[in-house]
């Protein structure tokens, strides 16, 4: 008999087994994964019970130097549940001496906290399921970016929302593991009440609507664990080559998108956001264009979606042949396509999260608003009269020109 086992949500290889011998074997197993997962929580407790309220920090990037070493042994590949694992961990940790958190930060903290709590592993279940049901349907499997990258990625995502579900299940065991952290979360949680709770689901919420809220909030955690990496005193941040993008988002597009027009528009996005922070220092005669660089790619995103969805389904219908790895190479492509261009919408949705990530930024960027509001009104060449064809022809024209218009690096 051969057998495929789930272990903590993780799949693990299929086993050739005997029947006879199939369920002792299983019982064994389980309960020495048991064993195992009460050592790794009894480590955890027991590896920073020191002096401080959050524990021993020497990075300082916000998440307890033991809890980091046990999550690096782990190996957890899938950068979204990474990043999601780091978020829920920092907030969580802040949350335990919330007197020391400025007022302006405090609902961003618990909101954070509910979010992930709420949806736990509901994300990988959605994604599950709506697997499962078009297990037979290849088109949808073919045309869909995230069934796509969970098949690609099936055991790092498991792995991955295992342990986002492990430390929301064992945080107080982990986080108040001395008696000084538990009186610090106690009086937090008195002087907070119930200011800052929130519910994002009802019952009547479905699981595909749920996860898909999730798994979203899950991708936009990759950009709030970029914000982590440049708190520096300087206002757009690091910019070594003096493009005006900074270095560790430019990093981070050229690494993870790889259509050309999506990763434009993320560039020329930041680009004019980062312009956008301190308008007063840019030319009079450009403040015009920054503006209408920023409106152009924010009204163009659902059209250039809606795009690439359609796109992603014609390759399919198009090319798609069993074992033919030239087609599956054109619907990967669109399939790509598509997902690079869902990313654009999530930076534009965690713009301020990213970029506005120190008060002196926050503080220079609320000046400029107040200063632009009313002066700026850019003309855009979209209106509720055109068509989607119409949209999309514009939209695209704007993201395959390599010219002036809105172009990142334009000084």
């Amino acid at each position: 008999m051969t057998v495929a086992a789930i272990v903590g949500g993780v799949l693990i290889a299929p086993i050739a087994l005997p029947l006879a011998t199939f369920s002792l074997y299983g019982w064994e197993m389980n309960r020495n994964y048991k064993k195992q997962q009460e050592a790794e929580l009894a480590a955890l407790i027991q590896a920073d019970q020191t002096d401080s309220i959050i524990g021993v920090d020497e990075n300082n990037n916000g998440i307890r130097d033991s809890v980091e070493a046990f999550m690096k042994d782990k190996y957890l590949d899938y950068r979204t549940t990474n990043a999601l694992l780091n978020r829920y961990i920092r907030s969580y940790q802040k949350s335990i001496d919330i007197k020391s958190v400025p007022e302006a930060e405090r609902k961003q903290i618990y909101y954070d906290i509910a979010m992930v709590e709420e949806c736990g592993t509901s994300a990988v279940e959605a994604i599950e399921k709506k697997y499962k049901d078009n297990l037979d349907d290849h088109r949808r499997l073919y045309t869909d970016p995230i069934l796509f990258e969970y098949i690609s990625d099936q055991t790092d995502i498991n792995a991955g929302f295992y342990y986002v579900d492990y430390f929301i299940k064992n945080k107080e065991q982990i986080f108040l593991n001395t008696e000084k952290r538990k009186n610090a979360k106690m009086e937090s949680d008195r002087l907070v009440g119930d200011q800052y709770k929130v519910k994002f689901f009802d019952k009547g919420t479905s699981l595909e609507e749920k996860g898909s809220k999730c798994f979203a909030f899950a991708r936009g955690s990759e950009y709030t664990e970029l914000a982590q990496e440049d708190e520096i005193n300087s206002l757009i941040g690091l910019d070594d080559n003096k493009n005006g993008i900074r270095d560790s988002v430019e990093q981070y597009l050229n690494k993870n998108m790889t259509n050309w027009n999506a990763k434009y528009l993320a560039e020329s996005f930041v680009w004019a956001y980062h312009r956008s922070m301190d308008i007063k220092n840019v030319p009079e005669a450009e403040r015009q264009q920054v503006y209408y660089g920023l409106a152009m790619i924010t009204q163009c995103f659902e059209p250039l979606l809606e795009w690439q969805k359609q796109n992603a389904i014609r390759n399919y219908d198009l090319h798609y042949k069993p074992q033919d790895r030239g087609a599956y190479q054109i619907v990967q492509g669109g399939l790509l396509s598509l997902k690079d261009h869902e990313y654009v919408g999530i930076l534009q949705d965690n713009a301020e999260r990213l970029f506005l990530n120190t008060p002196k930024r926050k503080m220079v960027k609320l000046a400029s608003d107040q200063f632009a509001l009313n002066r700026y009104k850019p003309v855009i060449p979209l209106n509720d009269r055109m068509n989607q064809e119409e949209k999309v022809k514009v939209c695209m024209a704007y993201s395959e020109d390599r010219g002036d218009k809105g172009k990142p690096g334009m000084k």
